[in-house]
């Protein structure tokens, strides 16, 4: 057996879900999604399907022409790669058999894109032979005409060892855990890594968190929230002391990154904890040579729950083209200046840098923040390509 990680135990599945859920896997009952860029709104007078390439000439279905194919209601248990299962989802739409009969094609692959620019390749006999459907309904209801979610194609990364130098404790549910990896290979700020523990009997979870740290810092740091019903953050704050070791792959993720360097202005909003990706990119801006013009807009549910307060108070009194705007959405205390709501129309045109700037937007957070966010911006005039998001529902902790 490999490494064992002291002290964790973990959560058992009960049996019939064992038998159904790969290792490090964790099964939830919603969606949680962990993904980059607004989710695109196509009108169902404006969406299409197509079928190019290898075949004799294209096969094109407007919505109109989709919706009347052949369907089939299909229960399906789906293991995303951000490790997280759901079982017995019900689905409703046609057969990619249905969509390619009558096509003959010699290729073996095929590729998969949609609205917004997402790409992912496969191949042809993994999608074909009743393996695949193009959906319309989830659990008897309409599918709005967008991606459900999106997910990352992870490269041959391999897991490490980290040992733990210092432990801070961010608010009373989060902390920021610094480790020493010593042949970490460098990371961009808001790249996130995979932790896996291994109880004593062989039982394995694994979870995504982002680093915290600029890719400048010796130590690489991760901040987690501790959720009670979770089975990995309780273990990474509240059992892990100085000393240990922590197993860890990464770093991942290539597109919701900033480096430091252009004139290009930064706007960042996050959520929660939501904002551990964009504080690497506040620490990396930090220590550049030059600072390009930037605006945080952080939202809490109240001023204990603000992570890294004072380290964002001391970057946004700097003097050096920062600025943080924050909102409680629970508590409002005595004599606090900010916005106290939940993010809306108006304080996004209060706060958001102007269109003309052309800044670089990076979203995180919760799905339903995140979600307002981009709409609010695009609404706004802001370019869906401009505006990258990350993501995440609940999990299994």
């Amino acid at each position: 057996m490999g490494f064992i990680s002291r002290g964790f135990r973990g959560k058992r599945r009960d049996v019939a879900s064992s038998s159904r859920v790969p290792p490090g896997q964790y099964v939830v009952t919603d969606f949680p999604v962990l993904s980059a860029g607004p989710t695109p709104r196509v009108n169902l007078d404006q969406w299409t399907f197509t079928i190019q390439g290898e075949i004799d000439e294209p096969k094109r279905w407007t919505w109109k022409e989709f919706a009347a194919l052949p369907s089939e209601t299909v229960t399906k248990d789906i293991h995303c790669v951000t490790k997280w299962s759901k079982l017995d989802t019900v689905w409703k739409g046609v057969s990619v058999d249905t969509l390619m009969d009558g096509i003959e094609t010699a290729a073996e692959f095929t590729t998969i894109f949609s609205d917004g620019g997402y790409t992912t390749n496969v191949p042809l006999d993994d999608i074909t032979g009743n393996k695949a459907w193009v959906v319309y309904e989830f659990d008897g209801q309409p599918l709005q005409p967008e991606p459900l979610a999106r997910a990352a194609v992870l490269g041959r990364l391999a897991w490490t060892l980290g040992e733990v130098v210092e432990l801070v404790q961010e608010t009373p549910r989060v902390a920021s855990l610094y480790l020493n990896v010593p042949d970490w290979a460098g990371h961009l700020a808001g790249q996130h890594v995979d932790v896996r523990l291994t109880a004593e009997d062989g039982y394995v979870a694994e979870r995504s968190y982002s680093i915290a740290s600029p890719p400048e810092d010796r130590w690489l740091a991760l901040t987690v929230e501790r959720l009670d019903d979770g089975e990995v953050s309780p273990y990474l704050v509240g059992e892990l002391k100085v000393g240990d070791r922590l197993e860890l792959r990464g770093p991942i993720g290539g597109y919701f990154v900033w480096r430091a360097g252009d004139e290009t202005p930064l706007f960042l909003v996050g959520g929660g904890s939501g904002v551990v990706p964009l504080m690497a990119m506040l620490r990396h801006r930090a220590k550049a040579t030059h600072k390009a013009p930037a605006r945080l807009l952080y939202s809490s549910r109240t001023l204990a729950d603000v992570i890294y307060r004072e380290e964002l108070e001391r970057l946004g009194s700097a003097g050096d083209g920062l600025s943080i705007v924050q909102t409680l959405t629970r508590e409002k205390p005595m004599g606090w200046t900010g916005y106290a709501r939940r993010l809306d129309e108006s304080m996004m045109k209060e706060v958001a840098l102007p269109t003309e700037q052309m800044p670089a937007v990076f979203i995180c957070g919760p799905t339903s923040f995140v979600e307002a966010a981009a709409s609010l911006l695009v609404a706004m005039g802001y370019a869906p390509q401009s505006i990258k998001t990350e993501r995440f529902g609940a999990t299994g902790g």
